[in-house]
């Protein structure tokens, strides 16, 4: 991992890292996400917020208000900061897991 990490380092660059700072600093995803939990054609979308539970950019209070405005979103969490698929992948794995199984079993019973 750390010599994946070091490779992101060399390969992104002053400019491009800034860029990326912008943007978290900046865009406002709110408008758009309260979208996902909307009725379509009758059918609305099964969403399942997955979440780390460190972050220095984006601290899990601000994922936990995304997932509320998501109209019957399910809310999971894994260890780990930004990178938790590969610090604790069986936990970040079971997590993704475990929600398509409560999605596929949902729409089972809905028939």
């Amino acid at each position: 991992m750390e010599k994946e990490m070091k490779r992101i380092d060399d390969d992104m660059g002053l400019r491009s890292y800034l860029a990326q700072l912008n943007v978290i600093t900046t865009f406002d995803s709110r408008p758009v996400v309260r979208k996902l939990g909307q009725t379509t054609e009758g059918r609305a979308m099964q969403v399942h917020s997955s979440c780390r539970r460190a972050g220095y950019f984006d601290p899990v209070s601000l994922s936990r208000e995304l997932h509320r405005l998501i109209e019957g979103s399910y809310w999971r969490t894994t260890r780990g900061g930004h990178a938790c698929m590969w610090e604790f992948p069986d936990e970040f794995n079971h997590v993704c897991l475990d929600g398509w199984k409560e999605v596929e079993e949902g729409m089972a019973m809905k028939g």
